[in-house]
């Protein structure tokens, strides 16, 4: 079968599963996509207000001096990502491997079962720790490459917040440029975590193979084949972020089209309402498509 026939027969199989599109939502809302929902409705401080929150943190650090503060702040910090780590990645876990195992059946069943598409060796918790351990060990050089990049980052902010150059630029804007380097290698990194993790993951469910070995061969794949790899996730990942991109830019103007109809004493209740409804559609329709 070629692969165009091949993708159709997988849409075809898709449509005809609600089931798997709430398992991969809810995998990819705990995975943190939760937070892009969130833009839209988030009112983000400005730069002024980032600089007066931020300042009083980012200068003591800079200069060497660690304050209480930044300790309890770092620790809430910390502990709260463990948490959402190890809970919110083993629940999203257990749907992504509900998932891959109901793909794999119903591939078998269209006749189109693969190389690794089989029947999972292993089910229930042990193959939801499994998948869990190879993403977070994957995870583990983008933790290496954001800790890097936090000291560029911090120090690109206080040069940017005690002698700015411009100020006509956005802050955000400035303090990216003075770390790019660094941000690229996060990227890298989250791209590496992305893929290798996924394909990891994925033998974990299909094969019962463990954390150590899924990942090795994950690694491997890439290394050999990277094409084969890097291409799929970018063809589906590519659209999707410009179709979701899109959904949630939409959902920002009505809801801030909302927002001015609710202070407005003069505005009429019928185009609150229909500005209501039109957030309400757009946002979720960034569910269906997320």
């Amino acid at each position: 079968m070629s692969p165009g026939a091949a993708a159709l027969a997988s849409l075809l199989v898709t449509l005809g599963r609600p089931a798997w599109w709430a398992l991969a939502l809810t995998a990819f809302l705990l995975r943190g996509g939760l937070v892009l929902y969130l833009v839209p409705i988030v009112s983000f401080p400005s730069p002024l207000a980032v600089s007066n929150v931020v300042a009083p943190l980012i200068v003591p650090l800079a200069l060497g001096r660690i304050g209480v503060e930044v300790v309890i702040l770092v620790a809430l910090t910390v502990g709260g990502l463990l948490v959402w780590l190890v809970g919110g990645w083993a629940l999203a876990a257990a749907a992504e491997g509900a998932l891959i195992r109901g793909v794999a059946e119903a591939a078998a069943d269209e006749g189109l079962e693969g190389r690794v598409e089989r029947q999972p060796a292993m089910t229930g918790d042990g193959v939801v720790r499994r998948m869990l351990a190879a993403r977070l060990v994957a995870l583990v050089p983008l933790v290496v490459a954001t800790g890097w990049g936090a000291v560029a980052i911090v120090g690109s902010a206080y040069v940017e917040l005690t002698r700015p150059l411009d100020v006509a630029t956005p802050l955000a804007v400035r303090v990216a440029a003075g770390a790019a380097g660094q941000i690229a290698a996060i990227v890298v990194a989250w791209l590496f975590a992305e893929i290798v993790g996924g394909a990891a993951a994925r033998r974990a469910a299909l094969e019962g193979a463990s954390a150590r070995t899924a990942l090795a061969a994950a690694a491997r794949d890439i290394v050999r084949r990277p094409a084969s790899m890097i291409l799929p996730w970018l063809a589906t990942t590519a659209p999707m972020a410009l179709v979701l991109g899109g959904l949630l830019f939409a959902a920002d103007t009505a809801w801030r089209a909302l927002q001015v109809g609710l202070v407005d004493p003069n505005a009429s209740p019928v185009a609150v309402a229909l500005a209501l409804l039109a957030f309400v559609g757009i946002w979720l329709s960034g569910l269906v498509a997320g």
